[in-house]
């Protein structure tokens, strides 16, 4: 019989994980666009 670990049950879902590392990864580029556009806007005003 082959136990499973207890250890695993308390680590995060790697999906979970995944997605909070896409969702700063899409934070940081929304950062920089907004960055990259700050000379343009300023024209603008």
């Amino acid at each position: 019989m082959i136990r499973k670990s207890k250890k695993n049950e308390n680590k995060p879902d790697f999906d979970v994980m995944f997605n909070e590392v896409q969702e700063e990864i899409q934070e940081k580029d929304a950062e920089q666009d907004i960055i990259s556009r700050v000379p343009e806007l300023k024209q603008l005003g």
